[in-house]
């Protein structure tokens, strides 16, 4: 019986144990009811509040990205020039012997001219050229202007023979006088230095040449008296025959042949006289010629020509030629001797080198004289002969003329 009774003791304390637990479980469970729940129930108010607000549209966040580290230049020293802000653009400007900077950033192009600080002038003009830090402005000053010069151009003179008029007589029939020619120059002057191009030249008037006529007609009392000379020579003659043949036989045959050779004598002189042609020149006195001589008469038989001074040449060819005339202080000839009056330029293969000349006009009347073959040009070629003179305004004087070249042995 005691056993039934110590049994059910038992049941009761194992039934009061799990009470125990239970109690205490739920008393744990309480207690971190409490300690949590203020945090639980604050997140609960926001979660409430956030859903009673309206939802707006989600915006795109830029991220800005992180500043790199590199050195960035704030400025530009250019020294004496000026401090300038970095990545502008500069231009240097040189003009009229100055140069300076300036900041070109921002400007029109419309604006840039003023931005230089110059002004452009009658022909002014600007070239620009790339720098490191913008360009180099480079003002040209120009003028362009135009002058004229009046130059006179020499008349010819030619000479005629007038078989009206008596030898020793002359006449000027047509009076010469001086062309006009007017020649436009361009006269360019930049940044000071001039220079001066011909662009036009025009003759405005033509000159009219000098023809002087001379007389070729012997007059009547030379005529009379040449044949008054011829008979009273051959009646001398006979007479001095007659008297010799009178008085000795040899007398007779030495004067006889004395007379042979006289005849001889006389025919070859007449011979002389016919082939021996007076010119009728007359030197002018030109500035032109180089001597005041000309030439008086010509053998053309014999190829002998003789001067008004009296001197004889010879010649193995004479050429008609066109002739200009050159300056050219210190210049060299084509032989290798030094330009000078009386070394002309010729065509070789006409005249050759170092053929000795003489020369003049074909009237006469300029007179270049005595000269040598020693120079050639481009445009010398044929019967063109170019001679020297010591001033450009003497070849000026002396143009394009007619010219007779008498090639000397």
């Amino acid at each position: 019986m005691f056993d039934h009774v110590a049994s059910d003791n038992k049941r009761r304390a194992g039934f009061h144990h799990m009470i125990l637990l239970a109690c205490s479980f739920v008393a744990v469970a309480a207690i971190v009811f409490f300690i949590s729940f203020p945090a639980f129930a604050g997140q609960l108010d926001d979660s409430i509040a956030a859903a009673s607000l309206p939802i707006e549209e989600e915006t795109a966040v830029v991220e800005t990205p992180a500043p790199i580290d590199i050195n960035v230049i704030e400025e530009i020293d250019l020294g004496d020039q000026g401090i300038f802000p970095a990545g502008h653009v500069l231009a240097t400007v040189h003009v009229d012997d100055t140069v300076y900077t300036v900041d070109t950033d921002g400007v029109d192009e419309a604006d840039l001219i003023a931005c230089y600080g110059v002004t452009l002038e009658n022909e002014d003009y600007i070239e620009t050229a790339e720098n490191s830090f913008g360009y180099d402005v480079y003002v040209n000053r120009l003028t362009v202007e135009q002058t004229t010069e009046e130059i006179a151009l020499p008349f010819d003179t030619t000479r005629k023979a007038d078989n009206s008029m008596y030898v020793g007589e002359e006449k000027t029939t047509t009076e010469g006088k001086k062309g006009l020619q007017v020649d436009t120059y361009e006269v360019r002057t930049l940044n000071g230095e001039t220079t001066t191009t011909l662009i036009d030249s025009e003759i405005v008037t033509q000159p009219v040449d000098e023809v002087i006529s001379y007389g070729t007609k012997e007059k009547e009392t030379e005529k009379k008296n040449t044949t008054t000379s011829g008979s009273s020579n051959s009646s001398s003659s006979g007479s001095s025959s007659k008297s010799s043949s009178s008085s000795s036989g040899s007398s007779t045959k030495s004067t006889s042949g004395s007379e042979s050779s006289s005849a001889s004598s006389s025919g070859s002189s007449s011979s002389s006289g016919s082939s021996s042609k007076s010119t009728g020149y007359q030197n002018s006195g030109s500035s032109l010629s180089l001597t005041s001589e000309t030439i008086s008469s010509v053998d053309s038989a014999n190829k002998s020509f003789t001067t008004t001074g009296g001197s004889t040449y010879s010649y193995s060819k004479v050429l008609t030629c066109t002739a200009t005339a050159y300056c050219e202080p210190g210049g060299v000839t084509a032989s290798g001797t030094t330009a000078r009056v009386g070394a002309i330029a010729v065509d070789p293969s006409v005249i050759p080198l170092g053929s000795t000349l003489y020369i003049l006009t074909s009237d006469g009347s300029i007179v270049y004289g005595v000269a040598s073959a020693e120079d050639t040009g481009g445009a010398i070629k044929g019967n063109r002969v170019d001679l020297y003179y010591n001033s450009e305004s003497t070849c000026n004087s002396f143009g394009r003329r007619e010219v007779t070249v008498y090639v000397l042995n």
